[in-house]
């Protein structure tokens, strides 16, 4: 039979909450929002326009162009993303008319 260890006290557990609250306060932070370094190595552009396009094209369409003209992301929402806990919703098309005429060439003309 083995033995049970014995129950930890509230200053043994207190304790051991300072310990980790210390390291997680030692650990560096990361930015709240990705860099435009970070920005450039995910999507390979420079320009803001072509970052935003290619970053919702990549799935994140939590991305914008802020007050300053940069593109903002998430850290938090790049990382869910990554992770495939994120998946955007896909935009919703109007329903199709089949009575209404579509635009476009008349083939039918075509000889």
């Amino acid at each position: 039979m083995t033995e049970k260890a014995p129950e930890p006290t509230i200053s043994d557990l207190m304790a051991e909450l300072r310990r980790l609250a210390e390291a997680v306060e030692q650990r560096p932070r990361e930015p709240a929002i990705l860099t435009p370094d970070e920005l450039q190595a995910v999507t390979g552009y420079k320009i803001a326009s072509r970052q935003l396009e290619k970053l919702h094209r990549l799935g994140f369409s939590r991305a914008r162009i802020g007050m300053g003209g940069r593109v903002i992301l998430e850290r938090y929402h790049y990382q869910a993303v990554c992770a495939g806990l994120y998946e955007a919703e896909r935009p919703r098309l109007p329903p199709v008319d089949p009575l209404r005429p579509r635009r476009g060439i008349d083939v039918s003309k075509i000889r």
